[in-house]
């Protein structure tokens, strides 16, 4: 978990610096980390289990990609616009223990 590490070390070091930039606003690396907090204690049972991850590029794919690692799980994304039988074979293939698309689904 190289890539959570660092950000911890930057939350650690510099939690007011600017982490993300979107044309929504700034977040910290404080608030990443914050948010991603909450977003793995949404993730319960996550724990080497497949989290499917339907949301556009941005700050809430970020923030949950970082929480799926926090909670243990593995981030299966899956392309927003993949046509829903697409979809359907890749949750059905990869059987993840969540979706989370615009809200959190448990799959089990």
């Amino acid at each position: 978990m190289f890539t959570l590490k660092a950000i911890q070390h930057q939350v650690l070091d510099r939690p007011d610096n600017l982490a993300v930039v979107t044309s929504s606003g700034c977040l910290t690396y404080a608030e990443i980390w914050a948010r991603a907090e909450s977003a793995s204690r949404s993730l319960s049972g996550a724990q080497g289990m497949g989290v499917a991850l339907q949301l556009p590029n941005s700050e809430e794919f970020l923030i949950w990609l970082l929480g799926t690692w926090m909670a243990g799980g593995v981030a299966i994304p899956v392309d927003v616009e993949a046509p829903s039988g697409v979809v359907a074979g890749i949750l059905r293939k990869t059987k993840p223990r969540y979706w989370i698309t615009e809200s959190v689904v448990s799959l089990e």
